[in-house]
């Protein structure tokens, strides 16, 4: 209950800017829950939220952009959505039914059954593989280009410096 206290007595004046370090710490689900719901109101209150977290799950539902901080150092700022689509792979996660047989070029290994993850290596883009597949009549229960989480892309990042 501290931790919920602590950011009450943070946000009782009416701030325009709003620092929260590490807001969801030690909180139950209920209670992630409450100061997420907080945050939103908020965020369309029109206040400034700073958070510093660890969390990149809870930055990437709550914020627009981030500043990533690695040892002291600027790793990354901007749009998260920007970022996301700057740091994507070329993977396809493919639920299917059929066999999808060999396709030269690609790489496709088993995530788990009639799903696989198929990286394009840049040689057919997403409508050209989703139009082979369905040439060879196979059913497609879900097509996903995959992008990364902030936690992959931040642990790309930060450990590059190493």
């Amino acid at each position: 209950m501290a931790q919920i206290v602590q950011i009450l007595v943070a946000i009782l004046h009416d701030p325009q800017v709003i620092i929260l370090d590490e807001p969801f710490n030690g909180l139950d689900p209920v209670n992630v829950k409450m100061v997420k719901d907080m945050i939103l109101e908020l965020k369309e209150q029109g206040k400034a939220i700073m958070l510093s977290t660890h969390r990149m799950n809870e930055v990437e539902e709550l914020c627009n952009r981030i500043f990533m901080i690695s040892k002291g150092k600027n790793v990354l700022y901007g749009d998260i959505d920007e970022i996301k689509k700057r740091y994507k792979s070329d993977s396809i996660l493919l639920d299917y039914e059929g066999d999808i047989g060999i396709i030269d070029g690609l790489e496709i290994k088993p995530v788990k059954n009639h799903t696989v993850e198929i990286h394009t290596h840049g040689k057919l883009s997403n409508q050209q593989l989703l139009e082979l597949l369905v040439s060879r009549r196979i059913i497609i229960n879900k097509f996903e280009v995959s992008t990364p989480s902030l936690n992959d892309i931040f642990i790309q990042l930060a450990g590059a410096q190493k």
